[in-house]
């Protein structure tokens, strides 16, 4: 089977909230190119920073998404007016049915005015394949670099991974069926700005607590899941491609891979020979004859992800060995 996914952090900030000189930052026309440019193109989106709150541009692009053919969606709740917080940005769009959903609000609110004011969290769906499932989830983690924002972040890799992993246990993922941890973690992957091959130090813990080789909450008694991460733009290419961005190509931006699609393989599985990825690539979404250049201030991460029949990947039966028939 043949999935086409993407993530993309969308950039749709709640009302009153720009860039400047941007006219709002052109929220409702990128949503109109996007949707008419580019749904035919996936089978699976995950969106970040895609808000709902003060404004109906989440319904509209859903309700787009949905004439496009994409009939499953899991958002992010909205949040109550007397909890302070808005949602979570969080939008999951599918081709295939969705047949169970879970949502996780990260239990300290962050440091920056965004991070506060937003109730981050992750959000799962469980996604139907024929006779196999997906498990889906996505997220969008504290941003900045400073030293509280630091640490805020580590705390959201546990509760991240603690979800993850109590969510599959619960909606009985088996070992051949696929899982992918998409979004903007707001971390850095690559070394520095000119070096994409070797990893950045923030990286190497995230990806070390998603696999459970360390602890992500000492002393627990919650289960704690082994996974083979596989970083699959790196895989695919050789190295962390930038993927931050800003509308107007003019303007600099910072040369960091912050946007990842990740695949949670069960530890010592060999591979999971019958899923694997091909087309793996940044997307740009480049825009033309427009006040800005690019629908995002992100770029994309999209694949085509191949999840075989595991009937046909068992080794072939020798009929000529009178032995083996017997068995048989």
């Amino acid at each position: 089977m043949h999935i086409r996914i993407l993530t993309l952090n969308f950039f749709l900030r709640p009302p009153g909230i720009s860039d400047h000189l941007t006219s709002d930052d052109w929220k409702r026309h990128r949503i109109r190119l996007f949707a008419r440019r580019e749904f035919n193109n996936y089978d699976i989106i995950t969106f970040q920073e895609t808000f709902a709150f003060g404004s109906s541009r989440r319904k509209k692009l859903i309700n787009l998404a949905r004439n496009a053919g994409f009939h499953h969606s899991f958002v992010a709740r909205k949040m109550p007016w007397y909890a302070g917080r808005i949602d979570a940005g969080l939008v999951i769009l599918s081709r295939f049915p969705i047949v169970a959903t879970e949502e996780w609000t990260f239990e300290e609110r962050g440091t920056q005015v965004g991070d506060f004011l937003a109730a981050k969290g992750i959000i799962y769906a469980k996604i139907q394949l024929n006779a196999t499932h997906l498990h889906l989830f996505t997220t969008h983690l504290q941003s900045s670099d400073s030293e509280k924002a630091i640490v805020k972040r580590h705390k959201q890799f546990s509760e991240a991974k603690q979800f993850i992993d109590n969510t599959l246990l619960k909606h009985g993922r088996t070992d051949i069926e696929p899982v992918l941890f998409s979004g903007d973690m707001n971390v850095d992957a690559r070394k520095n700005a000119d070096d994409g091959v070797n990893n950045g130090w923030e990286y190497d813990l995230m990806i070390n607590i998603y696999s459970g080789r360390q602890i992500s909450v000492p002393n627990t008694t919650e289960f704690q899941a082994k996974y083979d991460i596989c970083d699959v733009c790196y895989e695919a290419l050789g190295e962390h491609p930038i993927t931050t961005s800003k509308l107007r190509a003019s303007e600099p931006a910072d040369r960091k891979c912050i946007d990842f699609i990740f695949s949670l393989r069960p530890a010592a599985s060999d591979g999971q020979k019958n899923i694997h990825f091909e087309n793996v690539r940044v997307e740009k979404f480049l825009v033309e004859e427009h006040r800005f250049d690019f629908l995002s201030d992100h770029f994309g991460i999209a694949a085509d992800v191949i999840v075989d029949d595991v009937s046909l990947l068992s080794d072939p039966v020798d009929v000529s060995d009178d032995s083996t028939m017997d068995r048989l």
